[in-house]
């Protein structure tokens, strides 16, 4: 899929976002992504990929982001299984496509959502000690994601 200006607009982008890719020609994937994680933007190739993705593809995506970063949450937090019970729920809707398991799964991902919100409050205090290596750490992660991010675009359709 190409980005077009009509596209941005279309999905609600950012004045900033419609300004940058009107400036920059790159064709590719890997090119584009190496160019936005050079200009530190991953976020707006995640929010592209979000706004592509059909709705199994954004469930399968937002499994293997949650799925990545899992283990730093719950050594964090070892007695609080909400957002691994929420990857279970969301994998478990995947395959049934039930409205049981779908309530289940949206009720899991509130709950993860709760749990991540405390886990950043608690986990301010403590960022600038390691902010150099975290975000080298938070980038690869982000990387990684945005790459099966675009894995998942070639086989679901927008």
């Amino acid at each position: 899929m190409k980005i077009t200006q009509k596209w941005l607009k279309e999905k609600g982008a950012c004045r900033n976002a419609v300004k940058y890719f009107k400036r920059i020609t790159l064709t590719g994937n890997k090119k584009l992504l190496d160019r936005l994680e050079k200009d530190g933007r991953l976020d707006w190739a995640n929010w592209g990929i979000t706004r592509m993705l059909n709705h199994d593809g954004q469930i399968k995506y937002a499994i293997f982001a949650a799925g990545l970063v899992l283990d730093v949450y719950e050594k964090r937090f070892p007695e609080d299984k909400c957002p691994r019970k929420a990857i279970e729920a969301a994998k478990q809707y995947l395959k049934t496509k039930s409205e049981e398991d779908r309530k289940a799964a949206a009720n899991a991902a509130n709950a993860a959502y709760a749990a991540d919100a405390a886990y950043a409050a608690a986990n301010a205090a403590n960022a600038a000690a390691y902010a150099a290596n975290a975000a080298y750490a938070r980038n690869t992660t982000k990387r990684t994601i945005i790459e099966y991010g675009v894995s998942l675009l070639k086989t679901h359709k927008a």
